[in-house]
């Protein structure tokens, strides 16, 4: 498609059939979809499903009977693209949040285009979707190098042979009756110009005179290698495309003596590539409403890469045109950014030995331009002799990522401030408990290196430890005096004293943490048998992060000085879990506890 080619003068000269549009929809690797203004899906890809987490385009399209209320998180997404749609605009592209079928969410880009009836009504919309979700990388090595694939390709068929200059074979490999069906007795009663067609035959004898004009002027290397592509005749009538690796053979004066070869079938690649070029209009077609660079991507069986069809959005996506890469990559290789380069092969053959779609993000840097972020993706196809081609996008990423980056400075700010907040309200209990001063520090580390020791995710091991240092913060209603009497409570005091767990819930509610930090300062004296409090809760109704709490708060406070006795050390401290094990303490909790202490030394701070 020329760059002057409208959709319009597109829709004339390239119509594609139902069934071409049907092999489109279903090898497209991003979404598509056609739906009604109502909000129901009239077609839908696999692609699509398989993003919405739909066995397959029917189950989707059946399942789905309100687009706006079903999919969309935000219904008002909807309202606010038929608006818009409805307006001037007959095209918007958004993004937005959506509900997979197990509920969770995904963020998707979608291209929207509305089609008109004859009274200018909105028929129905036609959407391109991408999932943009961030993705962890997932780069694995390679099983195999390069070179024993190459190696072990070129020991399938292929038949070697030599020529003399009267184009007469004088040696032809027993092979030779597998691709071709003649025998080598038979190929060498034979002259090249019965073998191939007589367009091959012209071409070579044009690159046979050129190469032996050459070597009598002295430019000639004997250790280059020409390839030249050759449509044989089969012996039952048909032709076969055979790729030759062709090398001369010299005299002594170094003049051309003979010709050495070794073909190989590419009948089905050749093929293959016709087909690619047929419907690289159609392509051309599909990509003129969908944003960023659509391409098919070839790997030939030597590891060779190169992009026999790309849209002319390449200009600005690697500053090349489609003839730059059309048989060969490193025009983009180029502008792919060096510290990148490898994890963009790598990706690519990972791909390709396990057929999978393939998502690479990269950078790329054009002359003059800053360094933008690219996502590449595109879904695999073998085909028999071993190319396998890649359909897919690339798509600028660079306002999402440096919107990312920014997110993660804006996130690492607010936990420093949250954190300076929790440190500062710790100071606060223990300058009105001078006693006790340490102890929430001390509840804190243990009841960290509990919830590493029984696996548990960073974002809880954040959580628990955060809890810990604030967990006595209810404290700070209670008089002085209670907190430091060095005799037994009366009830009274001691009914003061435990309502510091709802106290300390009662300050924290309000707070929006990152995790259940209220809860767990309230469940932190609650005990499996329902004998704890201030709720009395039992078992399952407690948080695991509570329960590990209670489990650090009990061993700190047994094995360190309190004003009313002296420290009853470690010792008895771990021995009141065990005995407690399962009535009053989780299990877990217990074993990890007196692993750290007995297995892994583990000390409480000072």
């Amino acid at each position: 498609m020329q760059p002057s080619q409208s959709p319009d003068t597109l829709n004339q000269s390239f119509q594609l059939t139902p069934q071409e549009y049907r092999d489109i929809l279903t090898k497209a690797p991003i979404g598509v979809c056609t739906s009604t203004p109502e909000g129901r899906f009239l077609d839908a890809n696999p692609a699509l499903a398989r993003m919405l987490g739909y066995d397959s385009p029917q189950e989707l399209i059946d399942s789905i009977e309100d687009i706006g209320r079903q999919v969309y998180d935000n219904p008002e997404d909807r309202e606010t693209i038929i608006r818009s749609l409805k307006g001037q605009e007959e095209k918007i592209d958004f993004e937005c949040r959506v509900i997979r079928r197990d509920g969770s969410r995904i963020w998707i880009s979608n291209n929207i285009r509305a089609a008109k009836n004859e009274r200018g009504e909105i028929s129905h919309y036609q959407s391109f979707i991408s999932d943009i979700t961030p993705l962890k990388d997932k780069e694995q090595k390679l099983k195999e190098g390069e070179e024993k694939y190459r190696l072990l390709m070129e020991q399938m068929t292929d038949t070697v042979w030599t020529l003399g200059l009267d184009m007469k074979p004088t040696y032809v490999s027993p092979s030779s009756a597998r691709v071709l069906g003649f025998t080598p007795e038979e190929r060498l009663r034979q002259h090249l110009s019965e073998m191939v067609t007589p367009e091959t035959y012209a071409r070579l004898m044009d690159i046979f005179a050129r190469e032996r004009e050459n070597a009598r002027n002295g430019d000639i290397d004997p250790d280059r290698t020409l390839v030249v592509e050759m449509e044989y005749y089969h012996k039952e009538g048909h032709t076969l495309w055979l790729e030759n690796k062709v090398r001369w053979i010299l005299d002594d004066a170094g003049n051309i003596a003979g010709i050495h070869g070794v073909s190989r079938d590419i009948t089905d690649r050749k093929r293959a590539e016709e087909a690619l070029k047929e419907r690289d209009h159609q392509f051309k077609k599909l990509a003129f409403h969908i944003p960023g660079m659509m391409y098919q991507f070839m790997r030939r069986p030597d590891g060779s890469y190169s992009i026999p069809f790309t849209t002319e959005a390449i200009h600005n996506t690697f500053g090349c045109s489609p003839d730059d890469v059309r048989e060969d990559l490193s025009p983009i290789l180029k502008r792919v950014f060096p510290a990148d380069r490898q994890k963009f092969i790598a990706s690519i053959e990972s791909s390709a030995e396990d057929l999978t779609p393939w998502r690479c993000e990269y950078r790329v840097r054009l002359p003059g331009q800053p360094v933008k972020w690219m996502l590449g993706q595109s879904t695999p196809e073998k085909l028999a002799d071993g190319t396998i081609v890649w359909y897919g996008f690339n798509t600028d990423i660079t306002e999402r990522r440096r919107s990312d980056e920014e997110l993660k400075k804006s996130l690492a700010q607010v936990r420093n401030a949250l954190s300076a907040t929790v440190h500062a309200m710790a100071a606060t209990v223990e300058a009105r408990d001078p006693y006790t001063a340490g102890h929430q520090r001390r509840v804190s580390d243990l009841a960290r290196s509990l919830a590493k020791e029984m696996n548990l995710s960073k974002e809880q091991i954040e959580g628990i430890r955060t809890a810990a240092t604030i967990h006595d913060l209810g404290k700070i209603p209670v008089p002085a005096e209670i907190l430091s009497k060095p005799s037994k409570l009366t009830d009274i005091e001691f009914d003061l004293v435990k309502a510091h767990c709802q106290a300390g819930h009662d300050i924290l509610k309000g707070i929006d943490f990152p995790w259940p930090i209220a809860r767990m300062v309230l469940e932190h004296h609650e005990r499996l048998d329902g004998s704890g409090y201030p709720k009395g809760l039992r078992g399952d109704e407690l948080l695991m992060e509570s329960k590990i709490l209670a489990v650090a708060d009990v061993v700190e406070a047994m094995a360190s000085h309190r004003p009313y006795r002296p420290a009853w050390g470690i010792d008895a401290a771990l021995e009141e879990i065990v005995k407690n094990e399962g009535v009053l303490f989780d299990p877990e909790a217990v074993d990890a506890c007196v692993r750290l202490f007995h297995e892994k030394g583990y000390t409480l701070q000072g």
